[in-house]
């Protein structure tokens, strides 16, 4: 099993630049939120299974690891991360000017505000959250997934997105109306 570990250099990029992120803002942050933090590392290790620990490799072979993989990729890493509210610790992280020069002013676009508002209504997000596992469960596309890498990986790819997209929603610190209510996201 050490050996079925692998190591793909974005995915491992990726990963390491969110941590070292959400480290750099949580030492400017105020002490007392040790399970936020638990969370996102939580989070990250959760997406780190999925994607470089040997289940990734067995998931092409074992229908049952494949959808442990999936629940790991699509669920359990987004929830978590999402679960410890990340977003202004993973901004204060930022090197210096970068949040205020390049990122602030690409984020607070009205096309970007509007591309990301278009996915967080309620609705919109379970059916992506829903319909992204479905898409890809139906015979035809599953098979050349599993067969093709670049599709293979805009399979994951869409799996996080949409799970990102979804437990932003549940988990929003806003409540109504900002906000979906609570009712809302139960039935989420």
């Amino acid at each position: 099993l050490l050996t079925l570990w692998q190591f793909e250099p974005e995915i491992v990029a990726g990963l390491l630049i969110a941590a070292l992120l959400y480290v750099a803002g949580a030492r400017r942050e105020p002490a007392g939120r040790w399970w936020r933090h638990a969370l996102f590392f939580g989070g990250l290790i959760a997406l780190a299974l999925a994607l470089l620990s040997p289940i990734e490799p067995l998931a092409d072979h074992v229908f049952a690891i494949h959808q442990i993989e999936h629940m790991l990729l699509r669920s359990i890493g987004p929830m978590l991360i999402l679960l410890s509210q990340p977003q202004a610790t993973l901004i204060r992280g930022m090197p210096d000017g970068f949040g205020r020069k390049v990122f602030a002013p690409i984020v607070g676009t009205s096309s970007v505000r509007k591309a990301f508002g278009s996915f967080s209504p309620p609705l919109v997000a379970t059916v992506l959250f829903v319909g992204i596992s479905w898409f890809w469960m139906i015979p035809r596309w599953h098979d050349i997934a599993i067969l093709d890498e670049p599709i293979h990986y805009g399979w994951h790819v869409s799996l996080l997105v949409s799970g990102l997209f979804f437990f932003s929603v549940i988990f929003d610190a806003r409540s109504a109306p900002a906000g979906p209510r609570f009712g809302t996201r139960l039935m989420m």
